[in-house]
């Protein structure tokens, strides 16, 4: 066997090159693809934990930050009541206030819109912080009998006059939750 050229060493070199690129790219798309399995399902349990169509709405104790507690019965409407649950340290919420105050504002008249914080802990101050076009109360007390679980942050729940579940939402509005929400409520939301 004769000596390697210089030309054949560097086409060597390059074909290794080549398959640890290669290698690296199955080993990133491997974990792509397990992340995109991974977000699939815990996309679904953050879509089971939306109420089931039909769900009734239970009467809630529902607090003022003044703390002035009433229980507040949501079978008996005017209109279908939009629920936004938040959280004062929620960043999510955050970023979504300006489109659910934009969207509370469109449903004036149409929808009673109120938010319900998971926790009064900072409640207070966001709300002396953010003029929310609607009022902002927490949960003091569940009523047993309850089928909502109000734990999520952002999330935005739609209910009959009736107080049952029509329709919910889980997060900010980005992307295909975005275009849902607009389209749902005939509202345009701002980019």
């Amino acid at each position: 066997m004769g000596a390697v050229s210089k030309a054949d060493r560097l086409l060597l070199a390059l074909l290794a090159m080549s398959l640890i690129a290669n290698l690296g790219l199955f080993a990133l798309w491997q974990h792509s693809r397990d992340g995109a399995t991974i977000f699939e399902k815990n996309r679904s349990q953050v879509v089971d934990r939306l109420p089931t169509e039909g769900a009734q709405l239970a009467d809630l104790q529902l607090a003022t930050i003044d703390g002035v507690t009433s229980t507040t019965d949501f079978s008996h409407n005017s209109l279908p009541i939009l629920v936004y649950v938040l959280s004062p340290t929620c960043g999510w919420c955050a970023r979504n206030r300006p489109d659910i105050d934009f969207l509370a504002s469109q449903l004036k008249g149409r929808y009673r819109v109120i938010g319900i914080s998971t926790t009064a802990t900072g409640l207070s101050e966001y709300v002396s912080e953010n003029a929310s076009p609607f009022p902002i109360f927490y949960v003091k007390s569940r009523s047993p009998h309850s089928t909502i679980t109000l734990s999520g942050t952002p999330e935005t729940l739609v209910f009959s006059k009736e107080g049952q579940f029509v329709r919910g939402w889980s997060g900010a509005y980005i992307g295909d939750t975005k275009i849902q929400v607009s389209g749902y409520f005939g509202v345009k939301l701002p980019i």
